[in-house]
């Protein structure tokens, strides 16, 4: 990597980092509203990865993992990825349905709309704070959800973005209700030249 580009990564973590904090809170803010219970996102930390190790943040490769995927769209481009363990996503969904006692089958036929809304509410309260500090319009599209091992969707991600690049840049997160952590990733994926004016447009004094 080059001093240029090793340079900009690193000014690209450090505001991206920013970006995640401040929009955690509101996503967390939406989801306690949308559920009743009281949310929070701690151990908030953007960092920028290997590719290669992107199946080590993830965990056991061969645990069922649901994920939910939004396009960027806009002045920048790349993917938001959010990825719960089977665990955390079938708490969630009991979660957002208001803490009812659902079967595995009740579960199951309500897991996409309930992951579909958590993904864009997350996705949507990051790239809302990237639009707010750049002054860039950032959308994302309509989210799609998959249902795979951890492995399966590592792979997937790993062979699809080689051609960009051998780092990316994962927002890891804990996403608490009340004291009790739930585990989940969110993985951002900008091509370069979406990074570079990130930089470039960022509002310094907004990020202070």
């Amino acid at each position: 990597m080059s001093s240029e580009n090793n340079k900009l990564c690193k000014e690209a973590v450090a505001v991206l980092n920013k970006v995640w904090k401040m929009s955690s809170q509101k996503a967390a803010e939406d989801l306690t509203i949308m559920s009743g219970d009281n949310f929070h996102l701690s151990n908030m930390n953007f960092q920028q990865v290997p590719l290669e190790d992107i199946p080590d943040l993830i965990g056991n490769p061969e645990q069922i993992v649901s994920v939910v995927m939004l396009e960027i769209t806009g002045k920048c481009k790349g993917e938001i990825l959010l990825i719960l363990p089977e665990k955390s996503a079938d708490e969630l969904v009991s979660i957002l349905f208001g803490n009812y006692q659902l079967s595995a089958e009740e579960i199951e036929e309500n897991r996409q709309s309930a992951l579909r809304e958590t993904g864009n509410i997350l996705g949507s309260a990051f790239l809302n704070s990237i639009a707010a500090i750049t002054d860039m319009e950032v959308l994302p599209t309509v989210p799609v959800d998959a249902k795979d091992m951890t492995a399966a969707i590592m792979d997937i991600i790993q062979i699809k973005y080689a051609s960009i690049g051998d780092q990316i840049f994962v927002a890891e997160s804990a996403l608490m209700r009340d004291s009790k952590p739930m585990a989940l990733y969110l993985l951002a994926i900008f091509e370069p030249e979406s990074l570079a004016e990130i930089v470039k447009h960022s509002n310094r004094s907004f990020l202070e």
